[in-house]
């Protein structure tokens, strides 16, 4: 079975992600926080904010046979992997 790091490489969040959610995910990566609630090699939660003080958005990214499955709070559209969720992948990358 896939790991999640197998479904979160660069090239495969380009095809996912519109250029500002990358440009956005990027920039909260590196300034803003992540806080991981759950972690294991298939799934990862975590709480996402641009900074101390803006609210925080809960990012759910899992892998499984039918591919990488990707919600976050500041959404409700279907297929939507959001700048939250591309700070989460890089994060995750990161410490994994």
């Amino acid at each position: 079975m896939n790991t999640l790091a197998d479904f979160l490489a660069p090239e495969l969040i380009k095809k996912i992600a519109i250029p500002s959610n990358i440009r956005l995910g990027t920039a909260i990566a590196k300034e803003g926080i992540v806080e991981f609630i759950e972690m294991s090699p298939t799934k990862v939660i975590a709480k996402v904010s641009v900074t101390n003080r803006s609210s925080k958005r809960t990012v759910e990214l899992k892998a499984n046979v039918a591919g990488l499955e990707y919600k976050c709070t500041c959404s409700n559209k279907p297929n939507w992997f959001c700048k939250h969720c591309v700070a989460t992948s890089i994060f995750y990358l990161k410490i994994k």
